[in-house]
């Protein structure tokens, strides 16, 4: 996509020597690179109206999903739940080998996040109750 001169002027003032910008032989228009390591934010496209963006079902199960006992045991239901939405998207993308994106880069380059402001509440509860009541903690809450 092209823009307009102002737009890539904007881009290079925002992120300096981490963008390439040039004007294109098409009347007036910009091409912009982002150069590797080029730190690129996205604005948040809808206003949240609410207090929480989605729930885990009360009846979920990871191990219908092929999430072995023991994995379902030591994380959160949410750390799960996220698991399963990530290969979902890869699958629903075309990738169902996972591996053959590091033939297109490097892992080290590429990081994906997906949590809350506090943790799973699961997590919390293990080790607030689990911990006063003398019970084991699960390994993934330190």
């Amino acid at each position: 996509k092209y823009v307009k001169a102002s737009e890539a002027a904007t881009f290079k003032a925002q992120n300096g020597g981490s963008v390439d910008i040039w004007e294109n032989s098409t009347g007036g228009l910009w091409s912009v690179r982002f150069l590797k390591s080029t730190l690129i934010s996205v604005p948040m496209a809808l206003q949240a109206n609410r207090l929480v963006a989605a729930l885990v079902p009360t009846d979920w199960d990871p191990q219908r999903y092929g999430i072995p006992d023991d994995v379902t045991k030591k994380a959160d239901i949410v750390t799960c739940f996220a698991l399963v939405a990530t290969v979902k998207a890869l699958v629903r993308s075309g990738i169902t080998d996972p591996y053959e994106l590091y033939q297109c880069f490097h892992i080290s380059e590429v990081s994906n996040t997906t949590g809350s402001g506090q943790g799973g509440s699961r997590s919390l509860q293990n080790i607030f109750k689990n911990s006063f009541l003398d019970k084991s903690l699960k390994s993934d809450v330190f």
